[in-house]
């Protein structure tokens, strides 16, 4: 769908959540922890099968990346990026 968000992502771990490049690879690691789920791969499958659950799929996208930008607390941002990318 849109990954763009992942380039401001160092960005975000600096100045947002005050933290290094530790911060930012647990940010980018919840995102890849998520997408190579065996469990998650599976269901994102069933889910493109149908136009309702693609719609769905986008709201859910949407609404991680919103709290994501939302989110000034380390461990609620990694909790919405996994959201996000699990979406």
């Amino acid at each position: 769908m849109g990954m763009p968000f992942v380039v401001l992502m160092p960005i975000f771990a600096a100045r947002v959540l005050h933290g290094g490049p530790h911060t930012l690879g647990f940010l980018m690691g919840a995102m890849a922890s998520v997408r190579s789920s065996p469990r998650c791969r599976w269901r994102r499958a069933r889910a493109c099968e149908a136009c309702a659950h693609d719609s769905i799929a986008a709201a859910v996208f949407g609404l991680g990346l919103i709290g994501f930008g939302l989110s000034r607390v380390f461990w609620l941002s990694m909790i919405m990026v996994a959201i996000a990318a699990w979406a």
